[in-house]
């Protein structure tokens, strides 16, 4: 038996062997809760809407102080990296926070809502963002600057 009888594709052959490749769904947050990844949801959404206590004088002012802000699905809010320089105030849409491995893999921190706030812990500015924030949806955003 000669070589020329072994006529093996061996491309098909190792594609036989690897592993189908299986995407996630596409996330989808269960009305306008938040969701953090930890071993407990208790006490999520404290906080949540921490200033809708705030007169319409103080609002003025918070407003005053701040920039309304739009971005588009997909839009990066900050990114890991970047100088800090407040907090964003969520008004409308969904926020993706995650965190860039030195691997590139990025890791979901949490998905957040109308009501939160991103940016922190840096909230008086000064340092660099430890990960970063991406729109899920189109978003509205009061960002306060540290000075502020």
């Amino acid at each position: 038996m000669g070589l020329e009888m072994l006529s093996i594709d061996f491309e098909a052959e190792l594609k036989k062997h690897e592993p189908a490749l299986e995407l996630p769904e596409q996330v989808v947050l269960p009305g306008d809760r938040a969701l953090f990844l930890s071993d407990s949801v208790e006490g999520l959404d404290d906080g949540a809407h921490f200033l809708n206590t705030l007169t319409s004088d103080e609002w003025a002012k918070l407003r005053a102080h701040g920039r309304r802000l739009a971005f588009a699905t997909g839009q990066a809010i900050f990114t890991q990296g970047d100088r800090h320089g407040g907090i964003f105030i969520i008004e409308s849409g969904k926020v993706h926070v995650f965190y860039t491995a030195p691997s590139g893999r990025e890791i979901t921190l949490a998905y957040w809502t109308a009501g939160h706030f991103i940016g922190g812990p840096e909230m008086t500015g000064g340092g660099i963002h430890i990960w970063s924030g991406e729109a899920l949806s189109e978003c509205r955003m009061l960002f306060i600057p540290a000075n502020a």
